[in-house]
């Protein structure tokens, strides 16, 4: 197999809520359970093996990337390709959330990862 997503077979399904993809990689998410299987090319997001998705309300995919969002702990967590959002590490969602989290929703979904420094995402 390649590494667009084509080899999920050991993916437990039963619980999934979600399922989020990008141009090379897939997350299943439980939702209620607070956790999640992902697959496809490690570098743009298939491997998500060391987050915690305990509390994550939503997650968004970029062309490369992946972040979870917690709106009640107001905090993110981004992997993936940096280049397309794989890093939010210098983004502080502790200030408000909801002016960050569609900020940021917008900027995923135009893959405008790079502009960070844009005031409404501050």
């Amino acid at each position: 197999g390649g590494w667009h997503g084509d080899n999920c077979s050991d993916v437990d399904f039963s619980s999934v809520t979600d399922i989020v993809s990008n141009d090379f990689a897939f997350v299943a998410w439980s939702k209620f359970a607070g956790r999640a299987a992902c697959w496809g090319h490690p570098t743009y997001g298939g491997n998500c093996s060391d987050i915690d998705f305990h509390g994550v309300t939503d997650i968004i995919s970029s062309e490369r990337a992946f972040v979870a969002f917690s709106e009640q702990l107001s905090q993110a967590v981004c992997w993936g390709d940096a280049e397309y959002g794989g890093n939010c590490s210098n983004i502080d969602f502790s200030n408000s959330v909801a002016n960050s989290y569609p900020c940021f929703r917008a900027l995923l979904a135009a893959a405008a990862i790079a502009a960070f420094s844009m005031p409404c995402c501050l």
